[in-house]
């Protein structure tokens, strides 16, 4: 049986833990599981159709009309999304030597307490050098789900050939 206490205490606690208040602390908290989009489908939009269009059509070719329309289409979508995910990456690659070098302290001088509070402060902010090695780790996970969703496709795609590249063919 619960004491009275132990609802005081409860009570108290769920008080302070009730989210934030502010507008901007709701605004910060409401972009909480946002980083870069990979996780929604893929849009397809005019440019992408047509560049899915075209990688279809050229799938084809390389397999000398082996696959058919439907499977170098899924082969096509999936490897745009592959190609989408290495874009994310090279762009938090090309952010990376900026977070280096503003967390490295100055060379020849200890520097103050205030400034070692300060780069202590921002390896914890997302544009900082940690978080942006958090986030090419969290990568990780779009990339193995891209490449078997690919790998998937192509598997699919050649299941019904027993010589899929033509190597016994020439």
């Amino acid at each position: 049986m619960t004491t009275e206490r132990q609802i005081a205490a409860n009570r108290a606690n769920a008080k302070r833990s009730s989210g934030p208040k502010s507008r901007a602390g709701k605004a910060r908290a409401s972009q909480n599981a946002y980083r870069h989009g990979l996780a929604a489908c893929m849009t397809m939009d005019a440019d992408r159709i047509s560049a899915m269009d075209a990688l279809a059509r050229e799938i084809q070719a390389s397999m000398r009309g082996q696959i058919d329309r439907a499977g170098a289409l899924a082969i096509a979508q999936a490897e745009l999304e592959v190609v989408r995910v290495r874009a994310v990456a090279s762009a938090l690659f090309a952010e990376m030597p900026n977070g280096f070098a503003k967390d490295r302290p100055a060379t020849g001088s200890q520097g103050s307490e205030k400034q070692a509070a300060r780069r202590q402060g921002t390896a914890e902010k997302p544009g900082s050098t940690a978080g942006d090695l958090a986030g090419l780790k969290g990568l990780d996970r779009y990339f193995r789900r891209v490449h078997a969703k690919r790998d998937r496709a192509v598997r699919l795609a050649l299941e019904h050939l027993s010589d899929p590249f033509g190597i016994n063919s020439q």
